[in-house]
């Protein structure tokens, strides 16, 4: 059950470990009123699983000065385990996955023996990356999933460990593939070929740690799901219309308030 403590009752705590599909919903440009029940206190932005349970890791600051803030806090997030330590310390209610960094990017070994998140979008560009990597691990094969179901038991165990009542959420999510323009016309991605194969291996994570860890699974995404133009972030895979986000939350909320009548039944 989900232990409620005698101060808690809002908000309720929630770290992700997932991409910005999770991470959106706790973003007030997409639900404006979500700190009314949930306060996202870390993210692991991106992120292997592989990474998530390997050592801390210092990229040095000359590496950083030229890229953008956001991609610094994302690479600091990481590097620093800051996910893992909130965790332990905050002890969240839950904690919400998405296999996005493991599907698009995989992961890679440095030369000190650290596991990282092999993010072409933002730790790859640095030199630190390139004078330090030993060898890439590349996602989409059956020895990738070895490697990621070995990280799933071990990033378990360890939450269950330091923070015992804390529930595993999966976001089951999956890229599409299709965009609705300004005009309302649907139109499918460039990349559609390439974003159904990837899927095939997010189904298979999503499977495995369904039947295996998940505590709860929320699945909003339907056959009308979809990316659009004027997403903030621009039309991609996992950039859903923004009235995803709301539902998501919605069901959310559902999830939270029966888990905590159960508790408040348990107590009686």
């Amino acid at each position: 059950m989900t232990q409620i403590s005698d101060d808690a009752a809002l908000p309720i705590n929630v770290a992700v470990i997932g991409s910005c599909v999770t991470r959106d919903v706790f973003n007030r440009r997409f639900c404006p009123n979500y700190k009314m029940f949930f306060k996202c206190g870390s993210s692991l932005i991106q992120g292997s699983l592989i990474s998530f349970v390997s050592d801390p890791f210092t990229v040095p600051e000359a590496d950083l000065v030229q890229l953008k803030d956001s991609i610094v806090t994302d690479i600091r997030s990481e590097m620093t385990r800051e996910v893992n330590t909130y965790i332990a310390t905050k002890k969240p209610e839950y904690v919400i996955f998405d296999f996005f960094g493991d599907i698009r990017f995989g992961a890679a070994q440095l030369k000190d023996a650290t596991f990282v998140t092999r993010n072409q979008w933002k730790l790859t560009k640095t030199d630190f990356y390139k004078e330090n990597l030993l060898r890439e691990f590349l996602p989409q094969s059956e020895q990738y999933f070895d490697m990621w179901a070995e990280a799933v038991a071990e990033a378990v165990n360890y939450i269950r460990r330091v923070s015992p009542y804390t529930k595993l959420v999966l976001h089951d999510v999956e890229f599409v593939t299709k965009y609705r323009e300004k005009n309302g016309q649907v139109k499918e991605m460039g990349n559609a070929s390439a974003l159904r194969a990837m899927n095939v291996w997010w189904r298979k994570l999503n499977t495995y740690f369904s039947e295996n860890y998940a505590d709860e699974v929320i699945c909003v995404r339907n056959d009308d799901t979809m990316s659009f133009v004027g997403h903030p972030w621009g039309v991609y895979g996992v950039h859903y219309e923004l009235d995803y986000h709301a539902d998501f939350l919605n069901n959310l909320t559902r999830m939270a308030l029966t888990h905590a009548r159960s508790s408040q039944r348990a107590m009686v």
